[in-house]
């Protein structure tokens, strides 16, 4: 390929990238929440016991994520890529049959782990394409997160009420095998190191004539377990994914019926905070570009805002600020993991960090998630739950502006030296 192609390339990852985050990503996350109400007052279990499902689903998430980087690596990006989206779609289609809670519990923990084996591949897959514009092109392929949060949240509330909470979930669960697989089949490629080039090769920094960093530069896996920075990012993402799912899980209940705005109201403000996350991913994207680690401390700093703005909501002006807020620092807090992964450690071992980082952002949501839920049962209201996740989530922001990001190749920054071609890993090809 040329240079044009390679580039053209690229992109049509991200586009692949787009349409996983709508269809794997956000329809579970956005159908979940607004089917939770009908849930209970079909089965008869508890707030704490229904929304439990996202606990279930991130634990699962965050134990599988731990061995994501190992098994991208020994079976290849594209076999884990197909398993994972076809393991979602038969899990959201088992909920048809879930009449315990023990099933619903299994479809939680499956949807989860395979949810975080798409989520963990695309992110590797974009982060492999791109280097000085990787916060950008992420937050472009998470955009996809407005389409199906300006329809899924809307549509699940309609379809529940004609159909029901299981045939919807059955429904939409479809569209993974019609539209999204045959898609990453036709139009997806793994690595561009098949064709011997690097990230730095297609996306050069502005001003630079070749790549400062080649793929293999950073510390190994091994290494990186023996650094204080990687622990210290490890524990803040465990901290933002308990602040972030603890918030966004509870989002359609607390409005229908803590802030009594009813269901349809909620269902729109949760598609308002899913299609205003697209904004905020592109332009979190460019500013972790800019400013790698800095701005990520801003994004989560802001999201402790955003938590607190959850308080005063009564009425329609207080409604839309929260909303706008919520949906704009949550969709930052999505594109930030392939940044602290890259920019800090480099990309020697990129799946694998990526990975573990997923699964410590999952095992934060799940303990969030639940906490939260359970906290609501015994108190009858979130007001103590949300104090404590926004404090936690400046807590997330005061550790990270303390990492440096040592193999940050951002806008500005000249390049110096042009890597040998990548040789091709055998689970690459």
């Amino acid at each position: 390929m040329n240079a044009a192609a390679l580039r053209r390339q690229a992109w049509w990852n991200v586009w692949v990238g787009l349409a996983i985050w709508a269809l794997i990503v956000v329809m579970p996350a956005a159908l979940m929440p607004t089917i939770y109400g009908p849930i209970m007052d079909d089965t008869g279990w508890t707030r704490g016991e229904v929304v439990s499902f996202s606990s279930f689903k991130f634990a699962a998430g965050a134990a599988i994520a731990f061995f994501l980087g190992h098994i991208i690596e020994r079976f290849g990006l594209s076999r884990v890529m197909l398993i994972s989206m076809a393991g979602t779609g038969l899990s959201l289609a088992s909920l048809l049959f879930a009449r315990s809670l023990w099933a619903y519990y299994l479809a939680a923990s499956v949807l989860g782990a395979a949810i975080l084996g798409c989520i963990t591949s695309m992110k590797v897959l974009i982060s492999r394409w791109f280097s000085a514009r990787l916060g950008f092109a992420i937050g472009v392929a998470l955009t996809g997160a407005g389409i199906a949060g300006l329809v899924v949240p809307i549509t699940a509330t309609r379809m529940t009420q004609w159909i029901g909470w299981r045939l919807t979930a059955l429904v939409l669960s479809s569209t993974i095998f019609i539209i999204l697989i045959p898609l990453y089949l036709w139009k997806a490629r793994a690595s561009p190191a098949e064709l011997g080039v690097t990230a730095e090769d297609i996306d050069p920094a502005p001003g630079g004539t070749a790549a400062a960093t080649p793929d293999s530069s950073g510390p190994t896996f091994r290494e990186l377990l023996r650094m204080r920075a990687f622990w210290a990012v490890l524990a803040a993402q465990t901290i933002v994914g308990a602040v972030d799912h603890g918030m966004e899980d509870h989002l359609p209940l607390f409005l229908a019926r803590d802030a009594h705005l009813g269901a349809d109201i909620a269902a729109y403000g949760f598609s308002i905070t899913i299609v205003v996350g697209a904004l905020g991913k592109l332009g979190f994207g460019r500013l972790f570009d800019r400013y790698s680690v800095r701005a990520v401390s801003f994004c989560w700093f802001a999201m402790a805002i955003g938590v607190a703005l959850a308080f005063p909501v009564a009425g329609l002006l207080s409604f839309i600020i929260f909303t706008v807020v919520r949906g704009l620092t949550h969709g930052g807090t999505l594109v930030d993991i392939p940044i602290c992964a890259k920019h800090v450690f480099g990309s020697r071992a990129l799946a694998k960090t990526i990975a573990v980082f997923g699964a410590a952002n999952s095992l934060g949501g799940a303990l969030g998630t639940g906490a939260v839920g359970f906290a609501h049962d015994a108190s009858g209201s979130y007001t103590a739950s949300f104090v404590v996740l926004s404090a936690l989530a400046v807590l997330a922001a005061a550790i990270i502006i303390r990492v440096a990001p040592r193999y940050w190749v951002g806008y500005g920054q000249r390049q110096s030296t042009k890597p040998s071609p990548v040789p091709v890993p055998a689970s690459e090809r």
